[in-house]
């Protein structure tokens, strides 16, 4: 039996994810990986730069916002050029993983934004619930890369 393209996709995926957890849940995590890799085998393989960090307390806010439609407050990224910019009161959407880069990708001021989370310095979930956007997470589902909008 081999694992699908989309089973091997989330495989590697937890495998990044594991690594920003610590090194005991990283070590536990590789052994369950390697031992059920011992009874699978796929052609596919997925390289992910190991640069990657997201910090885990931003990992879990970013999945209770998503969970419980919480609108984020606000959130600083670091831009290209080490600066900081901030968006407020985004609807955050999916966590997705694109060309071996995680991002989050919400609504804010009711535009799409895509925000890598390796970029992501500081979190601040509010307690406003916003409306899950069915167009969004249809358009996320369909996509193949980060390129896409919602005015296509």
């Amino acid at each position: 039996m081999t694992l699908s393209p989309q089973e091997s996709s989330v495989l590697s995926a937890f495998t990044m994810v594991s690594k920003t957890l610590g090194n005991d849940f990283n070590t536990v995590f590789e052994g369950v990986r390697k031992h059920f890799l011992i009874h699978y085998h796929t052609p596919y393989y997925i390289k992910m730069d190991k640069n990657i960090s997201v910090l885990p307390d931003n990992l879990n806010l970013l999945e209770q916002a998503i969970k419980e439609h919480k609108v984020i407050e606000e959130i600083s990224i670091k831009n290209l050029f080490d600066n900081i910019e901030q968006y407020k009161d985004i609807e955050p959407a999916k966590l997705a993983l694109y060309d071996g880069f995680w991002y989050l990708i919400g609504i804010c001021k009711k535009k799409l934004v895509k925000l890598q989370l390796n970029r992501i310095t500081k979190i601040k979930l509010s307690t406003k619930k916003f409306k899950e956007n069915k167009k969004l997470l249809e358009l996320i589902d369909e996509s193949v890369n980060i390129w896409f909008d919602l005015e296509a």
